[in-house]
């Protein structure tokens, strides 16, 4: 491997049944130093020979529904400015953004709904 080589390093608490406690996570390249917690990860990796994605999706019991929700919608918004970058397909990109924003205003009903 030629070139600058960065890491980005995962590691997950489970407890006795296999069921996620906590995550944390550091990255050579961070503006943050040290180990960082979270509530939940999603990677996607795309197999070099082209068989398809490969994903892991975690999240630690303290997360709640509303945090969840609102994990996914800022997820697909990041993947809207991940297709624009990567493909300059500002179609695909724009339709993932509307799709954020509607689901970021059927949680905000939802929010206001049950207080």
């Amino acid at each position: 491997m030629k070139g600058q080589v960065e890491e980005i390093n995962i590691k997950v608490m489970l407890d006795k049944n296999n069921i996620c406690q906590k995550i944390f996570w550091e990255a050579s390249n961070s503006p943050d130093d040290g180990i960082s917690e979270s509530k939940a990860l999603a990677l996607s990796l795309w197999d070099s020979q082209g068989r398809g994605t490969a994903k892991i999706d975690l999240w630690t019991q303290d997360m709640d529904v509303y945090e969840m929700k609102r994990f996914v919608i800022e997820t697909i918004a990041g993947l809207a400015d991940t297709v624009r970058l990567a493909t300059e397909d500002d179609v695909m990109a724009m339709e993932l953004e509307i799709l954020a924003q509607q689901m970021g205003r059927r949680l905000e009903k939802e929010l206001q709904a049950n207080k």
